[in-house]
């Protein structure tokens, strides 16, 4: 039901038809009509003329451009991307407002101009909204080239460095894959056939992403679309020339650099690369390549203040791709309890299948000789540390084959103890020590976020894509990635004013904030009016974020 409500704006109060209506399944006051001020109302009551224009939603599209202009952002793109203009917008301008409308409202390029006109984007970026159809997008999006894609991230990393004052010490590497509804037969498409999916949606066809993030506020510094089915280290191996090309151009000094990635990246062509390239790097070893490593004693251990916990690790040496690397074992207490609780699930399984084996053996069925009971023992406690812990013994005497086993306690809590929990660490950086090294190597989390964000379906997704070509599909990620530019620099200014708020409550606080304007006739003769425009929000909250951002 809509009810009549006043908001207090700049010491006036104003009022409102509003009515409350869910929206992602929270109640949310939604502004139907516009009443104005009292004396307003009055007026129209005794039959004064007046005209109302628009309510509109302004506070997150003109952060969001205001941020991309302050940057330079639209700049470097009208810089590399072909000026041809088509219903009034560069091809610059046609991807700068597809970001920021996937960052407020992930649509397809379709519901563009429904949601456009309901904002203040239209008077910001200069369109006509009706006009700005999927077909705009497609034959804007169609000019979008690989290389200008590179080029245009070399000098937003640039702009990055040199205009916002950021050193780039520590990067963190990852890659993620985003499932699609493309159809199986679709024969145009070859960056996204089925693969592991890291989803559980093994059934679809999948692109990847791989992404290099600061540990500063999260800023993407390189980005790169690949194919769905390739494999973390074979996809690394091929991005990495990339990237060091990156560096060089934007003047990056290798040495300067510490890149943070995990084991699934390694391979032996990779760390030649960046030894020659002088890149430092913090990664993970798989403990099953390395069981010399994971079979040490906790005994030799030393406990560590680490942020704000107390860890339990060991540097050593080791000698790998013919380097002398330093190594740092460490007890993650997170790891231990998931790896025991797989355990002790395993082992209730396990101990009821040999259970299950004795009995038929009990019941003097003809199960097998005892060399196959063996191997049938042996086939059920293997896995999850079982064939370690268990014991058992099989004996014939009487025609009989009897089956025993049990649980060994010591070998358990030597396990627990000694095997369970351990992450190994591989670095160029010597120097540091175990807390600077674990540190470093836990910002692997920042990019774990910031692939969360980009598969939030409410804020910036990325998918559904709408899209099933190759070039459709990098440039709709290249937009995704811009957007999420755009928030991540918005974030950073917030931070520095000691504001705190996830990306989620940041667009919606600013999506409350909408602009009204109103057109009154001073000359009904001349037909003249007069236009007053003005921010309604009653949110001081709201007020401090957009003033922050906006100036």
């Amino acid at each position: 039901m809509a009810t009549i409500q006043k908001k207090k704006v700049k010491g006036k109060y104003y009022w409102y038809i509003v009515e409350s209506r869910r929206i992602d399944g929270k109640p949310r006051p939604v502004v139907l009509a516009y009443l104005g001020r009292i004396e307003d109302m009055l007026a129209k009551l005794n039959g004064e003329k007046k005209i109302e224009l628009s309510s509109r939603a302004h506070g997150a599209v003109a952060s969001l451009w205001k941020t991309a202009i302050d940057n330079s952002i639209i700049d470097i793109l009208k810089k590399h991307l072909p000026l041809q203009k088509r219903d009034g917008l560069s091809v610059a301008h046609s991807l700068l407002i597809a970001a920021i409308h996937r960052v407020i409202e992930p649509a397809s390029k379709n519901a563009f101009s429904d949601w456009a006109k309901k904002t203040t984007l239209p008077d910001l970026a200069g369109f006509e909204y009706e006009r700005i159809t999927s077909r705009h997008f497609w034959d804007q999006m169609d000019t979008v080239t690989d290389e200008q894609i590179k080029n245009i991230q070399n000098d937003l990393t640039s702009m990055i460095i040199n205009k916002l004052d950021f050193t780039p010490e520590t990067l963190f590497f990852d890659s993620t894959n985003f499932f699609t509804f493309i159809d199986t037969q679709n024969q145009h498409c070859e960056i996204a056939p089925r693969g592991h999916n890291k989803q559980k949606r093994n059934d679809l066809r999948q692109f990847g992403l791989a992404m290099l993030v600061s540990k500063e506020y999260f800023i993407p510094l390189s980005c790169e679309v690949y194919r769905g089915n390739m494999n973390d280290s074979r996809m690394f191996r091929e991005y990495l020339p990339g990237l060091l090309e990156r560096f060089k151009n934007t003047g990056i000094k290798s040495n300067d650099i510490t890149i943070v990635f995990d084991k699934g990246n390694n391979s032996e062509t990779a760390f030649k690369e960046m030894d020659e390239a002088k890149l430092n790097f913090i990664a993970s070893l798989s403990g099953a390549h390395h069981k010399d490593l994971l079979d040490l004693s906790t005994d030799a251990f030393d406990e560590k203040n680490v942020g704000e916990k107390k860890v339990w690790c060991y540097k050593t040496e080791k000698i790998l791709w013919d380097k002398k690397r330093t190594i740092i074992i460490y007890i993650s207490d997170k790891l231990r309890k998931g790896q025991l609780s797989s355990i002790d699930k395993s082992l209730v399984e396990k101990l009821k299948e040999l259970e299950d084996l004795k009995d038929r053996l009990n019941l003097k069925s003809k199960v097998g000789t005892k060399k196959e009971i063996e191997n049938k023992v042996k086939s059920i406690i293997k896995g999850e540390y079982c064939e370690k812990i268990i014991d058992y013994e099989i004996k014939k005497y009487n025609g009989k084959i009897d089956l025993k086993y049990r649980i060994n306690q010591e070998k358990y809590e030597y396990l627990f103890k000694n095997i369970l929990g351990k992450r190994i660490l591989v670095t160029t950086r010597s120097g540091w020590n175990e807390k600077e090294i674990i540190e470093g190597y836990w910002g692997q989390s920042y990019i774990e976020n910031s692939f969360k964000h980009l598969k939030n379906p409410h804020i910036n997704a990325v998918r559904p894509q709408y899209h099933w070509t190759d070039q459709k599909i990098k440039v709709h990620t290249f937009c995704c990635l811009i957007g999420f530019l755009l928030m991540q620099l918005m974030q950073k200014k917030i931070a520095k004013a000691g504001i705190k708020i996830s990306h989620e409550k940041l667009i919606e606080k600013l999506s409350e904030i909408r602009k009204c304007r109103i057109a009154k006739p001073i000359d009904v003769k001349n037909k003249k009016i007069k236009t007053e425009e003005h921010l309604e929000t009653s949110d001081e909250f709201n007020n401090l974020i957009y003033k922050t951002i906006n100036g």
